[in-house]
């Protein structure tokens, strides 16, 4: 029963001994990575202008306020000759009814006012020397909320090509950090656009700015010159490195 007893103890230490290295090489494995993230900026002229038209109609008649609707619809399309739209440039949204009521002082729903009918449209123009014609146009066509936006043809090439670039500046970056140490990158292990769990901006003195209420970190590869007007493109990526 004692050599049984022993025999057991020992097996149980093999195993714990077993299990300890298991843990640490693990860990030593798990050790050996960098995390860096590679940023890139860059910047290019617009030369689409996005027009966003909304045409609301209230009336106690529903075939009324539809009515004014359709009529305000019939003069945005007929910019479309005016202006040398394409008819690929020019997308009309759907109709939408609604019934609207009075309130009381306690937000409560009370008496019905009127029908609401509202259409949107969108406007694409590739000539932005014919801005400020679009402007007028349009707003005396009708009584309409009109809004636009710039935007850029080549907008998804760009981004590809900023995402090159900020996998490279990744890439120097761990290459730097590791040999400064004496390590080496051998492999990639995992590349996202994607922060990681547990992942948020750190507090930087110097090369940071706030958009929107969120720090945007300085950029690895920024755009050469200023752009006044210029659509910005920023990515960034999130890479970890196996260390030899």
């Amino acid at each position: 029963m004692k050599m049984n007893r022993w025999v057991g103890i020992s097996i149980k230490l093999v195993c714990v001994l077993l299990l300890n290295t298991t843990l640490v090489s693990a860990s030593d494995e798990l050790a050996r990575t960098v995390s860096v993230t590679g940023t890139a900026v860059m910047k290019t002229i617009p030369d689409v202008v996005v027009w966003s038209i909304r045409a609301e109609d209230v009336d106690q008649d529903l075939m009324t306020a539809k009515a004014r609707s359709d009529d305000k619809m019939k003069k945005i399309l007929a910019l479309q000759k005016t202006l040398g739209i394409k008819a690929q440039d020019i997308q009309t949204g759907h109709l939408n009814v609604q019934k609207v009521y009075a309130k009381d002082r306690y937000g409560n729903r009370t008496v019905f006012k009127h029908f609401m009918v509202t259409r949107s449209v969108t406007i694409k123009q590739r000539k932005l020397h014919q801005f400020d014609d679009f402007l007028t146009q349009l707003l005396s066509a009708a009584e309409l909320d009109v809004r636009f936006e710039f935007a850029s043809s080549c907008l998804h090439e760009l981004h590809a090509e900023t995402r090159l670039q900020a996998i490279a500046a990744a890439k120097a970056k761990a290459e730097a950090m590791s040999s400064a140490l004496g390590a080496k990158c051998v492999r990639v292990l995992t590349i996202s656009e994607t922060p990681p769990p547990g992942a948020y901006p750190r507090n930087e003195a110097y090369g940071s700015a706030f958009v929107d209420g969120t720090q945007q970190r300085q950029a690895d590869v920024a755009a050469e010159t200023f752009a006044p007007g210029a659509i910005e493109v920023r990515i960034r990526v999130y890479v970890v490195f196996e260390l030899e």
